[in-house]
C-alpha cells in the first residue's frame, strides 16, 4: 500500500490528499520519505488498535 502511494507521488499522477505545491515538485525525495514515515506511523497505530 505504501508503494502505490510512492509511486503515484513520484509519477504525475498526485493523489488528492497530497498538496501540490511548490515544495513537493522541488524535492520529491524528500517529501516522499516523510510521506512514507508518516504513512508508516498511521499503519502503526491503526494495527495496534485493532
Amino acid at each position: 500500500m505504501t508503494h502505490v502511494m510512492i509511486q503515484s507521488l513520484s509519477g504525475q499522477t498526485i493523489p488528492s490528499s497530497v498538496p501540490t505545491s511548490n515544495f513537493l515538485l522541488k524535492d520529491k525525495q524528500f517529501q516522499i520519505f516523510i510521506f512514507d514515515i508518516l504513512f508508516a506511523k498511521r499503519l502503526k497505530n491503526m494495527m495496534m488498535h485493532m
